[in-house]
């Protein structure tokens, strides 16, 4: 198991809605920043943990690291699947980069191994990584991830004319 940084405090099991705001938060503080990092939508989190698959509890494998220095703050989360498969650390943006970000991964990664093994898994993953993200993808690169697969993102310059809507027959935009 890898070592923390003697800064960083030991993650706790999550206990009640109060931690749910502040992961939420963190969430908005990280889409706020913009600082390459892809962090979730809060709708997506409140997704993940209220409509689970069947037999799973997503409460029992999230885990948080409180601040000592600023009483209320989370400095991160993370949410482990409980059959081992995926993972998701985020963490406050101002900690992209450093060593207490790659030690928050590295200690959701060993746990998540440890359920992997116990449901008789062979691999495990993590989502929600963008591929000009230098910085995350490299952490998981350098410590053996493989990207597998990649959704779909398409973008627009807001420089160029938008093109008007074609509209089927009967039908009209309002």
């Amino acid at each position: 198991i890898p070592s923390m940084p003697a800064d960083l405090p030991a993650p706790r099991l999550y206990r009640d809605e109060t931690d749910l705001a502040r992961m939420c938060g963190l969430l908005q503080a990280g889409r706020g920043a913009n600082n390459g990092t892809y962090y979730v939508h809060t709708g997506d989190l409140l997704w993940w943990l209220y409509y689970p698959p069947l037999g799973t509890s997503p409460w029992e494998h999230i885990y948080l690291w409180d601040d000592p220095s600023v009483p209320g703050r989370v400095l991160g989360w993370a949410l482990l699947a409980s059959d081992g498969a995926t993972y998701d650390v985020y963490f406050q943006p101002d900690l992209r980069g450093t060593t207490f970000a790659d030690a928050m991964y590295a200690w959701a990664e060993d746990r998540l191994v440890e359920l992997a093994r116990a449901a008789g898994r062979n691999r495990v993953g993590v989502f929600w990584v963008t591929p000009d993200d230098d910085v995350h993808a490299g952490r998981l690169a350098r410590r053996g991830f493989r990207a597998v697969s990649q959704d779909v993102a398409l973008s627009i310059s807001l420089g160029d004319t938008l093109r008007s809507p074609t509209v089927p027959p009967g039908f009209e935009v309002r």
